[in-house]
């Protein structure tokens, strides 16, 4: 709901005036509508301050519900986050009290301008506003930078996470170390699935790349090989040394390492073998 406008009143009769009763008439009709105006007023601002108390209580009870699951995981797994962790999660909490108290409705509903500050609900999202703008329904949230997301990342350790609408940079995340899971096969490197990948050559095997990242994308394929059968290469690799010979396995196993690079080129280096 936008803030109810209370028109001004028409000019008030002065002694002296030649068009007093008519001054008077118009003024005096006036004053009811205007009043009524004003009562609006007067109920749009009890109702922003009964919201901003209640999301004020809302985040307060977040808070503490945060605090009290920290303290569990803390009890029962040890220290599992440090004080940067916690300093996100107060920004988060933050950022979720600025957004309830500024809620202005779904973005779709909202016409015309709208003023920082201010957040409206989109694609199962809440956006905060980042600048002011002319025309709400030309600013679309997500595409528009006039918005930033509010939402929290979710996600387990195991499973993928949706990043769209967030900046991911060396400040946003920390990871102390990563593992990569082995997938084992005897034909397709599907890229789609991991980096990693064992192969049985004990017996003569060809081996495909599959969904390899688009052209301005790098990645890094290792490939462990057990056994010394012949193997045949994707086209295309450019190889350590001549650029054109694959490295020869080891007796028992072998490790190789393909690089593709942003220009689209798969350069492939003998890692160790035995």
């Amino acid at each position: 709901m936008a803030y109810p406008p209370i028109q001004e009143l028409p000019p008030a009769p002065q002694r002296g005036d030649t068009d007093f009763s008519e001054k008077a008439n118009a003024h005096v009709a006036a004053l009811t509508p205007w009043t009524t105006n004003v009562n609006a007023a007067g109920a749009f601002i009890e109702q922003c301050v009964t919201a901003a108390a209640e999301s004020r209580d809302d985040a307060a009870e977040g808070a503490a519900l945060s605090e009290r699951w920290a303290t569990s995981i803390d009890a029962v797994s040890g220290e599992l986050k440090g004080a940067r962790g916690y300093a996100q999660d107060a920004a988060i909490l933050a950022g979720m009290a600025i957004s309830s108290v500024n809620f202005v409705g779904n973005w779709s509903d909202i016409a015309g301008t709208l003023a920082v500050p201010a957040s409206v609900y989109h694609n199962d999202q809440y956006w905060q506003l980042l600048n002011d703008i002319s025309d709400v329904s030309a600013s679309e949230p997500g595409v528009s930078a006039d918005w930033a997301s509010t939402a929290v990342l979710q996600g387990d350790a195991t499973g993928a996470i949706d990043m769209s609408g967030f900046a991911f940079t060396a400040d946003s995340v920390q990871m102390e170390r990563y593992d990569l899971a082995s997938i084992s096969t005897t034909a397709t490197l599907d890229l789609a699935t991991g980096n990693a990948f064992t192969v049985d050559a004990s017996a003569p095997r060809t081996l495909t790349l599959a969904n390899v990242p688009a052209m301005s994308r790098d990645t890094t394929v290792k490939i462990t090989l057990s056994g010394a059968a012949a193997i045949t290469w994707p086209a295309g690799i450019r190889w350590h040394g001549d650029g054109t010979t694959a490295p020869e396995l080891g007796a028992t196993w072998t490790i190789v390492i393909l690089s593709k690079d942003g220009l689209g080129n798969i350069s492939g280096v003998l890692g160790a073998k035995a």
